[in-house]
Order: structure tokens, then C-alpha cells, then sequence
């Protein structure tokens, strides 16, 4: 009974995030209105949400179990220096990982949206520049979170 009343709360919840995902979309086009610079966003936020969703789910899986394993087994000091050495190693990774995007983002957007019009590429490709760097700030707030 446990189990599937923890799977139901967790398809519920995964649910509703779903569900705020896309009240907060209706929420922007309701504030700015369809045009070039909303597709523009939606455009140039695709990669580093998703960036973001698969740190978050797989941070859960791997980094929590280590750290408490380690803070049972090496001692406090020692599993605090692992986490200290996880969230800067992950900033770096996906800060690097967003830079060497960069200088491909034009193409980038060309393939993610090949119907947009050249205007609203060139916007998604600048504000991409913004939102690369997302992912590397998010990166910390992931493995500091309560599950």
C-alpha cells in the first residue's frame, strides 16, 4: 500500500509541475503577447531548461546517495569536502559545456526552429548567449536541495 500511494503522490507531483510548466508559458504570452521576442524566448530557453531538468533528476539519483553514504562511512568533514568538490566541479562542467555552445548557437537556432524568421533567430541566438549561462548558476541549487 505504501508504494503505491508514494507513486501516486509522485505522478501527482510530477503532474503539477507539468502544470505550473505550462501556466507560467501562458502566463509570458499573456504578459507580452505573440510575437518575434516571445518565440525568441521560448527559442533560446529550450537548452538550458532542459540542461537544468536533467541535473535536477539525475542529481537525486547519484549525488545525494554518495554524500550520505560517504557522511556514514568517512566522517562529516570528508563527505562535506565531496559536495564542495561536486557543486564546483558541476559549475565548471556546465559553464564550459555552455560556452563551446556559443559559437554555434546561430546554427544552433536555425536547426531548433527552421520556420522562424530571421529576425526572431537573431534574437533567440543573442538572448541565448544569457541563457547558456543559466545552468551554471542553477547547477549549485540542485545538489543543495532538500528531497
Amino acid at each position: 500500500m505504501s508504494l503505491g500511494k508514494n507513486a501516486g503522490t509522485v505522478s501527482l507531483l510530477s503532474f503539477c509541475a507539468l502544470l505550473s510548466g505550462v501556466v507560467a508559458d501562458s502566463i509570458i504570452v499573456a504578459a507580452f503577447g505573440l510575437g518575434m521576442e516571445t518565440d525568441a524566448f521560448f527559442i533560446a530557453s529550450l537548452v538550458p531548461v532542459a540542461a537544468i531538468t536533467i541535473l535536477h533528476f539525475q542529481a537525486g539519483k547519484v549525488i545525494q546517495p554518495v554524500f550520505i553514504h560517504a557522511l556514514n562511512t568517512e566522517g562529516h568533514d570528508e563527505a562535506w569536502r565531496f559536495l564542495r568538490l561536486v557543486i564546483t566541479l558541476s559549475t565548471v562542467v556546465v559553464l564550459g559545456a555552455g560556452l563551446l555552445c556559443l559559437p554555434g548557437v546561430s546554427l544552433w537556432v536555425k536547426l531548433q526552429a527552421p520556420g522562424a524568421s530571421e529576425g526572431t533567430r537573431t534574437m533567440a541566438a543573442k538572448l541565448c548567449l544569457l541563457f547558456f549561462l543559466i545552468p551554471a548558476l542553477y547547477a549549485p541549487l540542485i545538489f543543495m536541495k532538500k528531497r
